[in-house]
């Protein structure tokens, strides 16, 4: 029976299940369900039967975001309630398939299915079957996948009100797991505990404590986050060496766990802890934590004035801001008041109390200035690191974080510059002559915002031949010279400025140039000696430190890589070609070396061997060892499954085009977005030199059509995107084809945005 017979006249789930089955897309089809809840039994019955599919080998048994393997089980998790139809189908049925997909993964071959194990395992505990709880058991016993951080989201479905969570705690007590399986049930635990749960500990044992006092003594700075989570479960413990354990702790060089021991000794009624609170209730980076401790403790009384401050307060709070793993990840080195007032903020207008407040987060590496930036306190904490706030006068900064609070009824639109619709509102602008006007982005006002103006604009022009932007407000319209804002200005947020300090009602504008800086340059003996210390520890450390620095998109290896580059030139006069190949040839003999270790991903396209790899094949070409290009690609190959392309790109520059040609034909099969990538002109251009001319003809005519087709849909930045892959296939094919070749008679324009 076809698919689509057999879910016709369904639910909508159960349509798109069909479609993506017979079309091979499921993830996509399932994606494009807005706001989906799985709540009826066919529903339910429909995932299963997919699922069923997938261990027939129906389906692909890839891993990932857009694999079947991911996307049916996730369905588990958008149901209706425990008391829905679908409930107890997705319990028992589903629950028993995806034991049998965590028994088909486990088998020999099944790597990609291997990596949705934890998962299942996951969806296994939220449904709460004694074969889930098994199962669960049996993998963390077995150590499978001990160092995988989804161990902490899996265990912590085990909180208080689970029906199997004290069974769990007590199966893993002895012997307790191994790696960060170990970690995450600590963390389960004392959650469970925190959060009213009783229970005995499953570190409350001899086993236990030795674990903990390992974490608690380890000088290894990557396991201080241990420490905290052993120095948390002291309290509910009743062995004898925990007093030991929260001396040590006490002594710990992190703050963050000394802070604990702090809050472990005071929950244990030891005055000792209140003491040590109350005084790290006066260090802004621990106080907002060490107020809470207390007040969770109800001795707000111990709670120093000095931190009850307002600007202290705000400072705390900025600090603990900046620390979350989501910002910063680490308190900042210095906090400064940068502004304080209160003000009649929005939506209720309602006056109170706001600061600015500027924070340093010193550079580890040497290899760049310190960070700096401001922040807000007061309605949302909030910073905008890529909005160079330091350099802005606070009225402004106050008007950024206004207008960004009020997204919901201040919408901004982007005008593509073929729309004209709005040219109109350019006639507001009275003063002296502009030239080059084309209008950036429209915001439309809800009248409750109280401006007098309800669609506000904002255009790039010249004044005097000078650049800048004109916002078309009514009589509130003014101009703002780009010299005034720091370089690379985005306009939409020159139109938020001005609208926020009109919903603020900030008057006139003080100089704003005052307050721009000049990027701080480090010197170039500084650079080369930091990247040369850096390169030089790589190169004995040990691997679970070198392995995230050469597979890293942020490895300072990668980020500082060219500046290097240009530092060794300016201070030894080595010409650069020189410094790239032997700088990248030393990181590549390490990611080698780390090579089966790693599982490939040293030498993969996210670290430094992949993210550099354009600049090494041109310096090679330069120093004329094509071959070495050639041979590298080679070795490169089986590893870069995920980018054929790039690697085709570097064996046609080197003039490997048979190699080219296999690399740029696996990138069209691999990818639906084949016709995006800089590839297809190659290869057309391959075919071209071999006498394929037809061939290259209908390459180039097929992404033309569509790029023209998927331009038509286009909006914003995608309009220009594809109109610049239009115009590169049109110059390819009459470069190659010749002029007289039209491409009229195809039926194509000369631009996709006409």
């Amino acid at each position: 029976m076809p698919l689509f017979d057999w879910f016709r006249k369904k639910t909508r789930l159960q349509l798109a299940i069909a479609r993506g089955l017979e079309k091979g897309n499921l993830a996509s089809q399932i994606r494009e369900l807005d706001d989906l809840v799985v709540s009826s039994r066919t529903d339910a019955e429909a995932i299963c039967e997919a699922l069923e599919m997938l261990l027939q080998g129906k389906l692909p048994s890839a891993s990932g975001f857009d694999s079947p393997a991911r996307c049916l089980p996730g369905l588990f998790q958008q149901i209706d309630g425990s008391d829905c139809e679908a409930a107890p189908i997705l319990r028992h049925r589903g629950g028993a398939l995806l034991i049998r997909l965590i028994d088909r993964a486990l088998e020999p071959g099944q790597e990609s299915l291997k990596e949705e194990v934890l998962f299942f395992a996951k969806i296994l505990a939220m449904y709460a079957t004694p074969k889930g709880l098994e199962r669960i058991v049996q993998l963390a016993r077995e150590g499978f996948e001990s160092e995988s951080w989804f161990w902490n989201v899996t265990l912590g479905m085990y909180m208080p009100g689970h029906p199997d969570a004290a069974r769990l705690f007590e199966a893993l007590r002895n012997p307790l797991p191994s790696g960060f399986i170990a970690i995450s049930l600590l963390d389960a635990a004392n959650q469970y505990l925190l959060k009213g749960g009783s229970l005995r500990h499953p570190f409350d044992s001899d086993a236990g404590m030795e674990r903990l006092r390992a974490w608690i003594e380890s000088p290894n700075e990557k396991q201080f986050s241990y420490a905290v989570s052993a120095v948390c479960a002291l309290p509910f413990l009743r062995h004898a060496p925990t007093r030991e354990l929260l001396r040590l702790a006490m002594q710990h060089p992190s703050a963050d766990v000394r802070l604990e021991a702090a809050w472990a000794g005071a929950k244990g009624d030891d005055p000792a802890g209140i003491d040590a609170l109350a005084t790290m209730a006066l260090d802004v980076n621990l106080s907002e934590r060490a107020c809470i401790y207390l007040r969770e403790l109800n001795r707000q009384d111990a709670i120093p004035a000095a931190a009850s401050s307002p600007e202290f307060a705000a400072k705390a709070n900025f600090a603990q801001w900046l620390a979350h793993p989501n910002e910063l990840s680490r308190p900042p080195e210095t906090l400064t008041l940068v502004d304080h007032r209160r003000l009649r903020w929005p939506p209720d207008f309602l006056e109170r109390p706001v600061w600015l407040l500027q924070y340093t987060m010193r550079d580890t590496t040497e290899l760049e200035p310190d960070d700096v930036g401001v922040g807000m306190v007061g309605s949302r904490t909030w910073c905008f690191f890529s909005y160079e706030m330091e350099q802005r006068q606070p009225e402004d900064i106050y008007a950024l974080h206004c207008v960004w609070e009020l997204e919901e009824r201040i919408e901004i639109h982007d005008v593509e510059a073929s729309n004209r619709e709005y040219d109109h509102l350019l006639t507001q602008w009275t003063g002296s002559p502009l030239q080059s006007t084309q209008i950036r982005h429209v915001a439309e006002v809800e009248p409750e915002i109280g401006l007098r103006e309800k669609l506000i604009a904002i255009a790039s022009a010249q004044r005097d031949k000078r650049p800048g932007w004109v916002v078309l407000d009514g009589l509130q319209s003014q101009w703002y010279p780009a010299a005034d804002f720091p370089k690379d200005q985005r306009s939409k947020s020159v139109l938020e400025i001005h609208i926020g300090r009109q919903v603020l009602g900030f008057g006139s504008t003080h100089s704003r140039s005052e307050f721009l800086k000049e990027p701080a340059k480090l010197p170039a003996e500084q650079i080369v000696t930091a990247y040369e210390r850096l390169l030089s520890r790589l190169a004995t450390a040990p691997d679970e430190d070198r392995i995230p620095l050469l597979t890293s998109m942020g490895s300072p290896f990668t980020k500082h890589f060219d500046a290097y580059v240009g530092a060794v030139h300016e201070v030894r006069g080595t010409p650069e070609n020189t410094v790239i190949i032997s700088t990248y040839e030393k990181l590549l003999t390490i990611a080698t070396a780390l090579n089966t270790v790693s599982e490939g991903k040293t030498l993969g396209t996210f670290g430094p061997v992949g993210q550099k790899l354009d600049d090494y094949v041109t310096a090679l070409i330069a120093a004329d060892r094509n071959a070495d290009v050639l041979r590298f690609v080679a070795e490169l190959t089986p590893l870069w499954d995920n980018a054929p392309g790039r690697l085709g790109q570097a064996a046609f520059s080197a003039g490997g085009f048979e190699q080219a040609e296999a690399l740029f034909l696996a990138s069209r099969e691999k990818s639906d977005y084949w016709a995006q990538g800089k590839e297809m002109p190659l290869l057309a251009e391959i075919w071209h030199r071999r006498g394929e001319t037809e061939r290259a003809r209908e390459l180039l005519l097929t992404c033309l059509r569509i790029m023209l087709e998927e331009s038509h849909g286009a909006t914003g930045s995608d309009i220009e995107f594809f109109e610049n892959h239009y115009q590169r296939y049109r110059e390819a094919f009459l470069r190659l084809l010749g002029p007289e070749e039209s491409l009229e008679k195809y039926g194509l324009p000369e631009s996709a945005t006409r």
